[in-house]
């Protein structure tokens, strides 16, 4: 079976076309600092009580296969101690 240049051009096409990753993920980062107290969300300051308005904001005019592609980052320093990590990980529950 012989395969001209212009097959050959096609399904190269389609192969690179369909390995394609479209990535519609939808990100809310949290992140503590090297202050063990202190922690952004998606790059502003906040404390722990602004977990929830910021998920709730972010997730506010989702359907429900954009919600299914919803998550959250958690960038931890390694000088941020185990109770605020908790803590924040508390507060994600409740969003639940």
């Amino acid at each position: 079976m012989t395969m001209n240049k212009k097959s050959a051009v096609i399904i190269l096409s389609l192969i690179l076309w369909s390995c394609t990753i479209v990535d519609k993920s939808i990100f809310l980062t949290i992140e503590t600092t090297s202050n063990p107290d202190t922690m952004t969300i998606d790059g502003e300051t906040a404390e722990i009580s602004d977990i929830i308005p910021a998920v709730q904001n972010k997730t506010k005019d989702l359907d429900s296969v954009q919600r299914s592609q919803f998550y959250v980052k958690l960038k931890i320093d390694e000088n941020t101690t185990m109770g605020m990590v908790s803590d924040i990980k508390y507060e994600l529950r409740k969003c639940t």
